[in-house]
C-alpha cells in the first residue's frame, strides 16, 4: 500500500489504472490525486517564474477571475470564503503581481482582474488541468476523476453576469493633444 510520501509517478500510474487503486482507502487516493493536481499547478507556477508560493485556494481565485474584471461579491459566490478571507487571498495575489484591483462596480465591491502574467499563468493552468484530465481518461478512479472534474468545472464554468464596461475618458475633440485630426490653419 502506498504511503503519503510516494512520488507523483505512482499516483499517476494509479490514477491511470496501471496499478490497482486501494479501494478501501479512497481518502488516501484522493489525497494523492490532490497532490498530483498540486504538482501540475507547481509546474505551471515554475514555468511562469512565479516566485511567491500560492495555495490551491489562491489558484482557484485566479482561475475564476475574468480578464474584463470580476467583483469581490462574484468571487464570494464562487469560493466558499468569508469576506475577510477572500480579501486576504486577493491581497496575496495582488502582492504577487498576478491580480490588480481596478475600479468599483455598482454595488461598491472592488473589481479585480488578472495582470498580464496572471492571465498567462491562468491560461497555462487551464491547459495543464485540461491535459491532465484528458490524459487520465476513463481509466481514472471515479473519486479521483471527480476531484479533477470539479477543478475542470471550476476552470471552465463562467459566471452568468458580466462586469460593467470601464468608464471612458471624455473625448477632447478634433485638434486635441492626442487627436490625429488637426484643425485647418
Amino acid at each position: 500500500m502506498p504511503t503519503c510520501d510516494d512520488s507523483a509517478a505512482w499516483t499517476y500510474r494509479t490514477l491511470r489504472g496501471y496499478s490497482d487503486p486501494p479501494l478501501h482507502d479512497v481518502a488516501r487516493l484522493l489525497d494523492l490525486a490532490a497532490r498530483w493536481v498540486e504538482d501540475v499547478v507547481a509546474d505551471a507556477l515554475r514555468s511562469e517564474k512565479v516566485e511567491q508560493a500560492l495555495t490551491m485556494r489562491e489558484v482557484r481565485v485566479l482561475l475564476v477571475c475574468r480578464p474584463a474584471g470580476t467583483s469581490i461579491g462574484e468571487l464570494r459566490e464562487r469560493e466558499p470564503l468569508s469576506r475577510q478571507g477572500l480579501h486576504s487571498v486577493v491581497r496575496r495575489l495582488v502582492d504577487a503581481g498576478l491580480l490588480v484591483r481596478d475600479w468599483h462596480d455598482t454595488t461598491g465591491d472592488p473589481i479585480v482582474r488578472p495582470t498580464g502574467s496572471g492571465a498567462r499563468l491562468a491560461r497555462r493552468l487551464r491547459i495543464a488541468l485540461s491535459m491532465a484530465l484528458e490524459d487520465a481518461g476513463p481509466g481514472l478512479h471515479h473519486g479521483s476523476r471527480g476531484l479533477l472534474e470539479d477543478l475542470q468545472t471550476l476552470v471552465d464554468d463562467r459566471p452568468l453576469h458580466v462586469a460593467p464596461p470601464r468608464p471612458r475618458r471624455a473625448r477632447r475633440g478634433p485638434g486635441g493633444p492626442n487627436s490625429r485630426l488637426r484643425p485647418a490653419p
